[in-house]
Formats: structure tokens, C-alpha cells, sequence
């Protein structure tokens, strides 16, 4: 959950194929339609790291003395005040995390290897002139939904 989601189409394959009970041939060769047999759920992708986990050989890795524990879950999006995120290198951070940081209430983060994003940039303090960004997002938005529909 605090990486970047990727996924490996062969394993998410074997995923999808078992949790249709049925091969995509048996789906009429089409994924589209063995999708459509299963009900999914939200936060999917961690239904994918636990299919990796209990399948695929992933493991867990327990942070919880660098973090401390999670309020809610994710650690990464409200993280408690000294938790040491930086020695995780986490490849993503939240908007609130980094403000902590730049507050003095968490750890500076890893220099060698800093977040590469920045999650939930719309709350906290304003980056990279979100607001004009938004407002040209908007009517970019608002042009192609006008012209297709």
C-alpha cells in the first residue's frame, strides 16, 4: 500500500482466473467478460498484495517501531508525530506527511533516495500553484466533455 501500485499481469491473471473460478477461455476468451463475473471490492490493489502474499510468495514487512501505530491503516497518509518514514525510502508520500516533515514533527526524509510523489497533493499547504493548475484542469474537463459527450 505505500508503494507505487504496479502489478504483474501474469500473476494478476492467475488472480482474476481464481476468483472467477473459471479460465479467460472459459470467459469466451475475453478478460472484459470474466471481469464482469467478479464482484469487486474497494481497495483492490490490496486484495492484490494479499492474493501476492498468500499465493506468490510476497511477504509483509512490520514497521510499526519506525511508524508507530496506524491510525486507520495507512500510516503513510496520517502519519504519527516522529514516525520515521525516511528510513522506510517510500517512493510516495502524503500531502500531510511531507507538511509534517517540513513542520519538524516527523524525520527528514532520505536524501539519497527522496519521494518521487507527492499523494493527496489538494490538502495541506498549496504545491505547485494547484489552484491555477485546477482551474485549467477544469476547463480542459469541461472542453471534452462538451465535445464527446
Amino acid at each position: 500500500w505505500t508503494d507505487v501500485p504496479w502489478v504483474s499481469l501474469e500473476v494478476t491473471s492467475r488472480m482474476l482466473e481464481f476468483l472467477a473460478k473459471k479460465s479467460v477461455s472459459e470467459a469466451g476468451g475475453s478478460w472484459q467478460q470474466l471481469g464482469s463475473e467478479i464482484r469487486f471490492v474497494r481497495f483492490e490493489h490490496l486484495g492484490y498484495q494479499q492474493w501476492c502474499a498468500m499465493h506468490e510468495g510476497f511477504t509483509f514487512r512490520d514497521v510499526t517501531d519506525l511508524t508507530g501505530e496506524a491510525k486507520w491503516g495507512s500510516y503513510m497518509e496520517d502519519p504519527l508525530d516522529g514516525a520515521q518514514l525516511g528510513k522506510l525510502t517510500p517512493i510516495w508520500i502524503s500531502g500531510e506527511a511531507i507538511e509534517r516533515v517540513e513542520q519538524g514533527r516527523l524525520p527528514p526524509m532520505n536524501q539519497e533516495a527522496p519521494p518521487l510523489l507527492i499523494f493527496h497533493a489538494d490538502k495541506g499547504r498549496s504545491r505547485a500553484n494547484r489552484e491555477a493548475n485546477r482551474e485549467r484542469w477544469r476547463t480542459v474537463m469541461k472542453e471534452l466533455v462538451e465535445k464527446y459527450g
